[in-house]
């Protein structure tokens, strides 16, 4: 029903979701962006941190750090 909206192909969905009894989609309606991208490898320097496949919750703290640290001048890789 939502392939075309999270970019995965239905097929690939389905067998991503082989087995499963449910699943849960999470709809963000106003997100916010950063000006600039920060990238993994600044992410892992910066922070220390290895996020998980599909996604990381960061805490006040850490996005205080990132948005004040010039991450993009970190490495890219």
């Amino acid at each position: 029903m939502h392939s075309d909206a999270i970019g995965i192909a239905e097929d690939a969905l389905g067998k991503y979701l082989d087995g499963a009894e449910a699943s849960t989609l999470l709809e963000v309606e106003d997100p916010q962006t950063w000006a600039r991208p920060v990238s993994l490898a600044s992410l892992r320097t910066l922070l220390g941190l290895e996020p998980p496949q599909s996604f990381r919750y960061l805490d006040a703290d850490q996005v205080a750090l990132i948005a004040t640290s010039g991450a993009e001048s970190l490495p890219a890789s």
